[in-house]
């Protein structure tokens, strides 16, 4: 046997058997007959990066490791191999499985953590987590397709990787289309999820304060998410441009730019106010109900008050449409700018909206973290100092996770922010392809909270079922059960 080949015999010695065992184990977790052994999420969880691990490994091992070994570079320098849709599904496949690595590894990390900390909370928590490791996995779809649009061949890799076009901010037309078949879909369950809401008949159920801060956050997602296909997604794709050739910066596209900051401001505030909610529901539950039933709507017009004074100057500044022409070719795309014009009391409009933005994400951020972090500490001290059975859930306790698990979602969208600002100050190079990932952290914000609500709510799932159904609730006191477990 050659010496170069000994590596390879090695790596397939202990790969082979291991893969095989790893595919067991895989099938014994989802066996029924171990059902009631294995229904724990933390196992539901490994199976999820079981998987992904399994596919990963065999997507590298093809197309990364046997190249490199001339027994198998005559496969591999094939006309069938030339860049081409093959090649690029392979690179896309190499990241998209890498992102589901990383993001599941994250959750099971979370899933132990939560075991030991908030012991009683541990199954709901657990199906939580295991649960959104759906919008993760969509958030490395996203991530990995931008990887896509890259020609890809096996001999040039380093090369690519080095050299990123400058039309790189474009999106290809199979990418828009992927984006806009998860993101319409998700809109109209969110509109579905809102009528469920708001619905008159349902309003015993969902007639409390959280519930309609909620429904405030949903209208303000989907507009955010309406926003930022109008603005982003669609004139950055050469194929839709069209659309935009006759739109000149006008009032139209002055509201469009205020449209931006002042529901993305809104929904930070927003967010807040769910925080809140979750605090005194455990801090002060005698008047807890009292409060925010007489001034739930006030606090949200403060909220949206808080979402204009931040936005406002946006009105004063001027946004259009700039055309890009892409070289060699007659396709063109369009990219939404704004001028940074001077404004009273503001100076450069375009610095102090970053600055602004950067500044609200972090104050935001550590607001939540600090009301989450009290609710959880005091719920864990009232547990402890009562007499009852640890394992018996508290009725906010879903709510909660919901809220913390907004949290998170608003928490990723602000370090994003943040970063951006700092290179942009830095005048890195890295600015042009990070701000390419503005569309996918955007749309994990916008699209992640009907999912979360439908998962932990046991009085959202239940109400949304029969509303599809078009059944009406068969009994009064099942309503009620479900009302007193997620108020």
């Amino acid at each position: 046997m050659s010496s170069e080949l000994i590596p390879l015999a090695v790596s397939l010695l202990y790969g082979i058997p291991s893969f095989v065992l790893y595919v067991f184990i895989l099938f014994q977790l989802v066996r029924l007959k171990y059902r009631k052994r294995f229904s724990n999420p933390f196992y539901g969880l490994c199976f999820a990066i079981g998987v992904v691990d399994c596919f990963g490994y065999i997507i590298y091992y093809a197309f990364f490791t046997l190249p490199m070994y001339s027994i198998a570079s005559s496969i591999f320098s094939s006309s069938f191999f030339a860049p081409s849709a093959l090649t690029s599904g392979i690179y896309f496949s190499l990241f998209f499985f890498g992102y589901l690595q990383l993001f599941g590894n994250c959750f099971l990390t979370m899933n132990r953590f939560t075991a030991i900390v908030v012991s009683v909370a541990e199954t709901s928590m657990g199906y939580l987590i295991l649960t959104q490791t759906s919008d993760v996995y969509f958030f490395g779809l996203h991530l990995s397709l931008r990887v896509e649009a890259l020609d890809f061949d096996f001999i040039t890799v380093s090369e690519r990787l080095t050299s990123i076009p400058v039309h790189y901010l474009m999106i290809a037309l199979h990418t828009e289309i992927v984006y806009l078949l998860i993101g319409i879909p998700t809109l109209i369950f969110y509109a579905a999820i809102m009528l469920t809401l708001l619905k008159k008949s349902n309003k015993e159920v969902f007639g409390f304060a959280f519930y309609r801060i909620f429904a405030v956050i949903c209208v303000l997602d989907c507009l955010m998410y309406i926003m930022n296909t109008i603005t982003f997604r669609l004139p950055m794709c050469p194929q839709l441009s069209f659309l935009y050739v006759h739109i000149k910066p006008s009032a139209f596209t002055t509201a469009l730019y205020f449209g931006l900051f002042f529901f993305s401001s809104a929904q930070l505030f927003t967010g807040s106010l769910i925080c809140l909610n979750r605090f005194s529901a455990v801090a002060f539950p005698a008047k807890h109900k009292t409060f925010w039933r007489k001034h739930y709507h006030h606090c949200i017009g403060v909220t949206l008050f808080l979402g204009f004074a931040c936005s406002w100057q946006t009105l004063l500044s001027n946004a259009q449409f700039m055309k890009h022409s892409i070289d060699g070719t007659n396709d063109f795309f369009f990219t939404f700018m704004f001028d940074d014009m001077s404004i009273l009391f503001v100076g450069k409009a375009m610095q102090f909206n970053s600055i602004l933005v950067a500044a609200l994400n972090i104050f935001i951020s550590v607001f939540q973290l600090g009301m989450n972090s009290a609710t959880i500490g005091l719920l864990i001290h009232q547990r402890k100092s009562t007499n009852t059975s640890a394992n018996r859930p508290k009725p906010e306790l879903n709510l909660l996770f919901l809220s913390i698990a907004m949290f998170l979602v608003v928490l990723t969208n602000g370090l994003y922010q943040v970063v951006v600002t700092v290179l942009l100050y830095m005048e890195s190079d890295y600015i042009v392809p990070f701000l390419d990932y503005y569309l996918l952290v955007a749309d994990f914000n916008n699209l992640a909270p009907p999912y979360l609500l439908f998962i932990v709510s046991g009085t959202a799932r239940k109400t949304f079922f029969e509303s599809m159904r078009f059944k009406k609730p068969h009994e009064a006191s099942t309503v009620q059960l479900f009302v007193s477990r997620d108020k």
